[in-house]
């Protein structure tokens, strides 16, 4: 049943295997062992057909799909069930990812990682807060409204304009990001 379940929620994303699903449930309903209709159910379908289908679904769906019975653990498992580009989808706004997460062969281990870093790191490196302009690593700036008038009536924030684009420089200064033209100018802190 759980099998059943799963290839619906597949064919629900991908309507090309409706067909492919009826036929496979006209053929599981004649059987009378579950371990039967699911062996035809999973012969029925060629692995990378499942795969396709697969690769339209979410995470949540996917790792229900795990659960079906090996087979389908071993297939759900596979970078081709979507996780390369479920972990693209994770990472693509991004300023970091976890280093070793980008380095595993299976897409489904760097989610995993990527995700526990993201739950238990409770500090940010010093890669993720210095600028690198292929990461693009801005920081938005403004004063809190405690820091006084003094300092709040030159913020452009407070004055109904955007924060100000600020950068950390690996030699310990800070400097202001121009967006307009990327040219950075010198803060007058460090």
């Amino acid at each position: 049943f759980n099998g059943l379940k799963c290839l619906v929620s597949v064919a629900v994303v991908c309507p090309s295997l409706l067909l492919l699903l009826v036929v496979v449930v006209r053929v599981g309903c004649c059987c009378v062992e579950r371990e039967e209709r699911e062996d035809m159910l999973e012969s029925a379908l060629p692995d990378e057909m499942i795969l396709l289908g697969m690769s339209y679904l979410d995470v949540k769906s996917l790792v229900t799909c795990r659960s079906v019975n090996r087979k389908f653990r071993e297939l759900c498992s596979r970078n081709e069930a979507g996780w390369d580009t479920l972990c693209q989808q994770l990472w693509h706004d991004k300023v970091f990812v976890c280093p070793v997460a980008k380095e595993l062969e299976s897409s489904l281990d760097a989610y995993r990682r990527s995700i526990h870093d993201s739950t238990v790191r409770q500090h940010v490196l010093l890669d993720e807060l210095c600028y690198d302009p292929t990461l693009h690593n801005v920081w938005s700036f403004r004063f809190k409204e405690s820091a006084g008038p003094d300092w709040t009536s030159w913020d452009p924030w407070w004055n109904g304009g955007e924060a100000r684009q600020m950068v950390f420089l690996h030699d310990g200064k800070v400097q202001q990001y121009n967006n307009n033209n990327n040219i950075m100018r010198r803060a007058d802190s460090t």
